[in-house]
């Protein structure tokens, strides 16, 4: 019974190439890898304690090509993630600033103790009475020049 290759559709194998380089790369290193301790192995005028230390340089020098051969198959894979990785960091970064200077700025009044409930203060451009102080915002009663009062909540920006 013969078969007939023209007939067989490899685009399955070309749409996953990838996979199908993994699978015969860990399968060629596996073969060459036991054929060369098997060797170290039989080796006749070799002393114990030498076939250990080859074999052992054996695995070892296996176990880098495999890891580089897989890190070359799928480099394109891996910089797409890298890259993914690197804009979440980024987007994570940019949105968590102020926050963190908030908690910057908690940390520098909680150590200096710069003003108090019933203080009078100015922040940027607000100047009023603390009525209230928290690690992310300072609340002021503000008086304008018609001698209204407003409350205003100034958020702090690390000072």
């Amino acid at each position: 019974m013969a078969v007939d290759f023209s007939q067989i559709d490899f685009s399955i194998l070309m749409d996953h190439v990838e996979f199908v380089l993994t699978f015969t790369w860990i399968l060629l290193s596996y073969i060459v890898r036991r054929y060369t301790k098997r060797a170290i192995r039989l080796h006749q005028k070799l002393e114990h304690d030498k076939k250990r230390q080859r074999i052992n340089t054996v695995d070892n020098i296996f176990n880098l090509l495999l890891v580089v051969g897989l890190v070359l198959i799928w480099s394109s894979e891996l910089q797409n993630i890298a890259i993914s990785i690197a804009a979440f960091m980024v987007a994570l970064v940019i949105a968590t600033k102020e926050f963190i200077a908030c908690i910057v700025g908690a940390f520098y009044r909680a150590s200096t103790r710069p003003y108090q409930v019933g203080d009078w203060i100015r922040i940027a451009n607000y100047e009023g009475e603390v009525t209230d102080s928290d690690w992310l915002s300072t609340t002021l009663f503000e008086v304008d020049l018609k001698g209204e009062l407003h409350l205003h909540r100034a958020y702090d920006r690390g000072s």
